[in-house]
């Protein structure tokens, strides 16, 4: 992502250059992929899904493609999500996407989500052992 650049604009290390003004990015920003389907938070254009925030939506049992990119680059982290759904919950990993840096490795990956039941679904993802904030 180069927008600041682009337009001769500097911006700060841990920023994430969209277009302008310059914004501060999520360790991981989220966004669904197929765009019939899922309707992402008209809020943050050109940015990830706010955390908490409806991201997409689809009808029971049809699967929903999600993005994440890891801003933080971290190398060789293992991206995973827990998807609770009702009283349930279920872990799923990432595939990446990629390779998306210069050397060969890739800051992209997707997840691919399917309702069960009818309601809301929350995904917590993680890096490594962490939850993203």
């Amino acid at each position: 992502l180069s927008g600041c650049a682009d337009a001769g604009l500097p911006c700060k290390d841990g920023f994430q250059c969209v277009c302008s003004p310059c914004v501060r990015a999520y360790d991981v920003d989220v966004f669904p992929l197929q765009t019939g389907l899922a309707v992402a938070d008209a809020s943050r254009p050109g940015r990830g899904c706010a955390k908490m925030a409806l991201c997409g939506t689809t009808e029971q049992r049809k699967p929903i493609a999600i993005r994440a990119v890891d801003n933080r680059e971290r190398d060789g982290e293992r991206i995973w999500a827990n998807i609770h759904e009702g009283d349930r919950t279920r872990k799923i990993e990432a595939r990446v996407v990629g390779p998306t840096a210069g050397n060969g490795t890739s800051y992209l990956y997707e997840f691919e989500v399917t309702a069960t039941k009818v309601g809301v679904v929350i995904l917590e993802i993680h890096a490594g052992d962490e939850q993203i904030p």
